[in-house]
């Protein structure tokens, strides 16, 4: 889908959660048919170690040559 500012205009007004998606495509003469579908909303806490830095992590101030060239 190519949004234009007037669609995301619109797509701003929608309160709420986005419940339902389908997609349809053509890719390479085959018609594909893709649907999601949101079957619970709930509100609860994260488990515990979510948002903790991975073992061995080490933060660092600035990143060295080593560093870069490991990615």
């Amino acid at each position: 889908m190519r949004l234009t500012a007037e669609s995301l205009k619109e797509f701003s007004k929608i309160k709420g959660f986005q419940v339902a998606t389908e997609l349809t495509a053509d890719v390479m003469g085959a018609r594909m048919r893709t649907t999601t579908e949101v079957v619970e909303i709930v509100e609860k806490a994260a488990p515990a170690g979510t948002f903790e830095p991975p073992a061995g992590y080490a933060k660092k101030d600035t990143l060295s040559m080593q560093d870069l060239q490991r990615r």
